[in-house]
């Protein structure tokens, strides 16, 4: 459900600024943690007790879970962008 990427772990987090940068990386880890466990427990809330969590408990954990994977993802994206100096250049053919 939310884990169907840790798949790519192995390929990306040996370059990756998250264990580069360890403070970042336990910032991450951290937030999503949080955000996840939130979002649960409203969910948890909603599907298993019953309580009507949609507005604002539910939403805000879903603002809030989306700007961190947002955040990850921003990450994670110039990790791959800044290898090998990815889509820094434009090649022409010449005729």
């Amino acid at each position: 459900y939310f884990l169907w990427y840790i798949i790519f772990l192995p390929f990306y987090l040996p370059q990756s600024s998250l264990l580069a940068r360890p403070r970042l990386g336990i910032a991450a880890a951290t937030l999503w943690i949080l955000t996840q466990a939130l979002w649960l427990q409203q969910g948890f809330n909603l599907e298993f007790l019953g309580l009507s969590t949609f507005v604002p408990g539910l939403w805000l954990a879903s603002l809030a879970f989306f700007a961190v994977n947002v955040w990850i993802l921003g990450i994670i994206v110039a990790d791959i962008g800044s290898l090998n100096g990815a889509g820094t250049e434009v090649r022409r053919k010449e005729r």
